[in-house]
């Protein structure tokens, strides 16, 4: 695993390392913030292969913090952009929406996402497969807030949470989560726990490929993603909260939902303990712990034992 960067309290830079490179096995920083009653930022990223490799991107700074998760095409970039890029289709989009909003303006928040949208559009259309196939297109989730003098506007592009903890121990998701993945969890259970198939079976399963196929065909009809189609502007889901009483805002990557069983709904209470007991990499620590102790993902289905994790923490009380 790369060694963690950034160990000591710093101020976040104007772009933010590594957001148009790849992370690579793990990440880690701490930020010396001071904008708008935050005090500091940290994000934690690990993997989900070992073999590194990561389409998680985040920013810190101007007043914007955000988790982005990309996700290829089925059909991967020609050898050609990758060795061009360096970079995954997922990685790309990620990164796009990642630099577009490190950067200054005074733009509406949703806005910026719907720009950085149309320039994930014409990445694909460089560097993606010359394909009309809707399920080939390179894109990325987002949960991204935007800290003002008096509120917290936020903003939500498919599953990537943000989880507001305040000053007296209680929390929300101003935006509720959703799961695009339910109907495909379902099947990948019935495959795994009813006709006994290996996790690895199941996923090979003509019924599981197809089934994934027709929810990659969905986007931004069932369920919103950064593509650059701009008929994502119908899925952008956004709050507005007073910063009263507001302690510290976790923005999760999907690779750190609670795991669940199908039908039930995550237990965000594990997020919050965690947090509370030993920091965001405590976080990381117990949503890993759980998913090693479910390694043919029978009890928990889910596509992967492990995926991508990220984790932002945004505080507004003075560290310790």
């Amino acid at each position: 695993m790369d060694e963690f960067l950034d160990q000591q309290l710093q101020p976040p830079p104007e772009t933010m390392p590594k957001t148009e490179q790849e992370i690579g096995q793990g990440f880690s920083g701490e930020y010396a913030v001071n904008e708008n009653g935050v005090s500091r930022a940290k994000i934690e990223i690990q993997a989900g292969r070992e073999s590194g490799g990561n389409e998680d991107r985040f920013v810190i700074g101007n007043n914007i913090y955000g988790v982005f998760d990309g996700a290829s095409g089925l059909t991967p970039l020609t050898q050609e952009a990758r060795e061009s890029l360096g970079l995954t289709g997922g990685a790309v989009a990620a990164s796009i929406v990642a630099e577009e909003l490190s950067r200054p303006s005074s733009e509406k928040l949703i806005d910026r996402l719907m720009k950085a949208n149309e320039r994930i559009g014409e990445a694909f259309t460089e560097f993606g497969p010359d394909s009309t196939e809707l399920a080939d297109r390179f894109c990325c989730t987002a949960g991204i807030i935007q800290v003002n003098e008096a509120e917290i506007e936020m903003v939500c592009v498919a599953d990537t949470p943000i989880l507001v903890i305040r000053s007296d121990g209680s929390f929300e998701l101003p935006i509720p989560n959703i799961d695009q993945d339910a109907e495909s969890i379902e099947l990948l259970n019935m495959l795994i726990n009813e006709e006994g198939l290996t996790h690895e079976e199941a996923m090979n399963d003509p019924r599981m490929k197809e089934q994934l196929l027709t929810k990659r065909r969905e986007q931004n009809s069932t369920y919103g993603v950064l593509n650059g189609d701009p008929s994502v502007s119908e899925h952008l889901r956004s709050a507005s909260i007073p910063k009263d009483d507001v302690e510290t805002i976790l923005i999760l990557s999907d690779g750190l939902i609670p795991p669940t069983r199908p039908g039930e709904e995550p237990n965000w209470g594990i997020i919050v303990e965690a947090y509370q007991s030993g920091g965001i990499q405590a976080v990381k620590d117990v949503i890993r712990s759980i998913e090693d102790g479910d390694p043919g993902c029978s009890e928990f289905p889910r596509f992967k034992m492990h995926d991508d994790a990220s984790i932002l923490e945004v505080s507004f009380k003075d560290p310790a």
